[in-house]
């Protein structure tokens, strides 16, 4: 008997709150676990996914001149929906917030400030560069010396830096993907993205800061809004004229606003009769410059730009010399000055508040104030040339950009040489205005309340591997300075050297800034590992990873082409591409033998048991960071995230394999703990061992122990096992003591018993 229309009601009610509240649950801050599932796979995968849901909020049009689309009608099915955001209400505030200061860099690779020069003994003996302001920062605060952006592409390593999204989850997976055509297209999907991306300047503006941004912006228009697309969250992001006024422009570059300010410094530019001989067009000011020999218009006629060429990056990357224009009246000094009066302004008014100030040096073109130059150029022969500048490269997609740039001198050590002083002459004076910001905060009386942050959005190769400009994840590219400030709460002098990534500034932020309630980003915050609190309890999360998917622009014809993933743990570097018969080369590097990545260990040693191990622990790694990343959207699993070539990264990396197959591999030769954390009453530290196998057939472990001097301070997670092919198990072994122990206090190992091999031995390295 059907059942009547009152108990069909009551039914639907019922569904209705059932789904009420699973939503409810979904969009917690808690980290979720749900069933990976992935439909273009046979195979149905017994892996969990933990994930930070992503939330979006419904598109809608927005005010101040930027006219957004309407939401996109969804007909397309393959396109999983997510469930609406929950309303953020602002947390009641006991007194006013810190405020916030964040300055950026473009392409300020990591090694090229004083206090990391000072600290490298491969410049010892060497003209070093000077940066007494962001020197003085690092030992006021906290630097990280393994710090790693997200991607090594301007836009999409700073959507991550502002959102703690990775590229797949922000959308902005490319530098043309900040374009406003994109919003105008079909591609819901990537809409979807954008739109429901989060940045810190829409998150404290909620809570009730003022938030302002100068300097290179660079990002979706979409971020200059509040959370629902309507009224501005960046307030200010320009100056006029005669600096007196702030107001919004809504530029995504700053070159323009500065032309018009230069012009009204200087009237109009020189007419091309009025160049001294060999001068060129700066594209960024339209002012004269002298080239140097690297420069693509040395010895040259006068050539005068035309907006596409002016705007053009790979003319801008060949363009290096010195500037007609003074310091005073650069790019930097228009970008510093906003900045200084920003934060004057901002601090005699009652609100907290948040400002990022984006340097665009050193970006190409190189091109520096005679000022700066002279002191690097009159010594320019004791400048270091990269130990690695003629590596003869063969990593296939690599090897052609090398051939690239060796023809147009960047393996010359001279020319790099002269090209470095300007580099670097471009960096002292960015260090310069960064400081004048710094006394700023000083003279305010708010720099005892102020999170200051100084990063830059990726490197440069500046002529290590014969190479310029961003490409791939060597570390003179995805290294970055990274430096945090807060008086009285991080220890001057603090230095990290674990790995940490852009992805987790975002929840640094919001944690320091009391607002870690709104934040449902892919990072985690830094503080333990400023604070030095972490010890590894539940996961082995002291590895980054980075990200290159240029899908479906520039990306040579389709995956497979070049690298798209990198993973660092330890000191053991992974480059891997996303399809699983992709032609592009793999490449690990040991890092602690090999800093300057010369010899790429798979290929001359792709059937040995710890170079095995250590790739595939790698890899594992890297899907367990896909899989926690995935998200209500299968941003990582779903074939249509890379426009259906492949089958979803996850699958591809997955089946990935360019290195011989095992019948057990271990991840680890030696096993090495961190200091011990002293927590809920015990000195503890916690590391883990992956082991697996890959060839057909099973790997039974039959037992894991610890033995030796001091094995009663260890407990192993897991005695036994059984691995099927191209399975794998982790292994915690933990550390706990009553009493703080030294080092030399034990001499213990950990062995494994199994059917493939009677004992491994691993042995236990205690900390320094």
């Amino acid at each position: 008997m059907p059942p009547s229309r009152f108990t069909q009601l009551l039914l639907l009610i019922a569904a209705l709150v059932a789904a009420s509240i699973l939503t409810a649950i979904c969009i917690s801050k808690s980290k979720n676990v749900h069933s990976y599932d992935d439909d273009h796979d046979d195979a149905k995968s017994d892996l969990t996914v933990t994930t930070r849901v992503h939330v979006n909020d419904a598109p809608s049009n927005a005010s101040d001149g930027l006219v957004l689309p309407p939401p996109p009608v969804n007909n397309d099915t393959t396109l999983p929906q997510t469930s609406p955001p929950p309303p953020l209400s602002p947390p009641k505030q006991q007194q006013r917030r810190l405020n916030l200061l964040v300055i950026t860099a473009d392409q300020l690779r990591f090694d090229a400030i004083g206090y990391v020069q000072n600290r490298m003994s491969i410049y010892k003996g060497k003209l070093q560069i000077r940066t007494p302001h962001l020197d003085r920062l690092a030992a006021q605060g906290v630097s990280f010396a393994n710090a790693y952006t997200q991607s090594s592409s301007c836009a999409p390593a700073r959507a991550t830096l502002r959102s703690g999204c990775t590229l797949e989850r922000h959308g902005i997976q490319s530098n043309g993907f900040i374009k406003s055509w994109i919003a105008e297209t079909d591609d819901r999907a990537l809409w979807r993205k954008i739109n429901g991306t989060r940045t810190y300047d829409q998150l404290l503006h909620h809570v009730g800061y003022q938030v302002e941004s100068y300097g290179k912006y660079h990002l979706s228009p979409r971020w200059f809004y509040d959370l629902q697309g309507k009224n501005n969250a960046i307030v200010y992001d320009s100056y006029s004229i005669n600096y007196t006024q702030p107001y919004f422009s809504g530029s995504l570059l700053s070159n323009d606003k500065y032309i018009g300010q230069l012009q009204a410094w200087v009237k109009t530019p020189p007419a091309v009769s009025e160049y001294a001989p060999g001068q060129q067009t700066n594209p960024r000011s339209l002012m004269p410059y002298t080239p140097f020999p690297l420069d693509s218009l040395y010895n040259q006629t006068t050539v005068i730009l035309s907006d596409t060429e002016r705007n053009n990056e790979d003319n801008n990357s060949t363009i290096m010399g010195v500037d007609a224009v003074p310091s005073n009246e650069s790019l930097s000094a228009y970008t510093g000055t906003q900045g200084m009066l920003a934060v004057r302004r901002l601090s005699q008014g009652a609100q907290p508040w948040s400002l990022t100030v984006s340097f665009e040096h050193p970006h190409p073109p190189y091109i520096a104030p005679e000022e700066y130059a002279s002191y690097y150029l009159a010594s320019q022969d004791q400048i270091l040339v990269p130990p690695s500048m003629n590596d003869p490269m063969s990593h296939d997609y690599f090897a052609r950009v090398q051939e690239q740039s060796w023809a147009k001198g960047f393996n010359d050590s001279s020319k790099v040489q002269a090209w470095t002083a300007i580099y670097y002459a471009m960096v002292e004076q960015l260090d310069a205005y960064v400081g004048t910001i710094l006394n700023e905060l000083d003279v305010q009386g708010v720099a005892n309340s102020t999170l200051v942050i100084f990063t830059s959005d990726h490197g440069e190769f500046l002529g290590a591997h014969g190479m310029q400009g961003k490409r791939g994840f060597f570390e003179e590219v995805m290294r970055v300075p990274l430096i945090m400030r807060l008086p009285g709460v991080i220890a001057k002098g603090t230095v990290v050297d674990r790995p940490v990534a852009h992805l987790d500034v975002f929840s640094t932020i919001m944690d320091f800034l009391g607002v870690s309630h709104m934040d449902h980003s892919s990072g985690n915050s830094l503080r333990p590992a400023i604070f030095n609190t972490s010890y590894r309890r539940f996961s082995d999360d002291e590895y980054v990873i980075g990200e290159i998917d240029l899908a479906p622009e520039g990306n040579d014809g389709g995956l497979g082409k070049q690298p798209n993933f990198m993973v660092r743990h330890g000191h053991w570097k992974l480059m891997i591409t996303k399809l699983a018969g992709g032609a592009s080369e793999d490449m690990l590097f040991d890092l602690g033998a090999d800093p300057f990545e010369k010899q790429n260990v798979l290929r001359a040693n792709d059937t040995d048991m710890a170079v095995v191990g250590k790739a595939e622990h790698l890899k594992c790694l890297l899907l367990e960071f896909l899989q926690q990343n995935d998200g209500p959207m299968r941003i990582y699993s779903r074939p249509i995230f890379n426009y259906f070539d492949g089958r979803g990264d996850i699958v591809e990396v997955r089946n990935r394999r360019t290195w011989s197959t095992v019948d057990q591999w271990v991840s680890d030769t030696k096993l090495a703990f961190d200091a011990p954390v002293f927590v809920q009453g015990k000195w503890r530290s916690y590391a883990w061992l992956y082991i697996g196998r890959t060839n057909p057939g099973n790997l039974r472990i039959r037992n894991i122990s610890v033995v030796g001097y001091g094995k009663v301070y260890f407990t192993v997670s897991i005695t036994n096992a059984y691995i099927s092919c191209n399975g794998h198990t982790k292994v915690k072994i933990g550390f706990e003591s009553d009493t703080p122990v030294e080092p030399d206090t034990f001499n213990a190992s950990l062995v494994i018993h199994s059917n493939v091999q009677n004992q491994t031995v691993v042995p236990i390295i205690s900390w320094c």
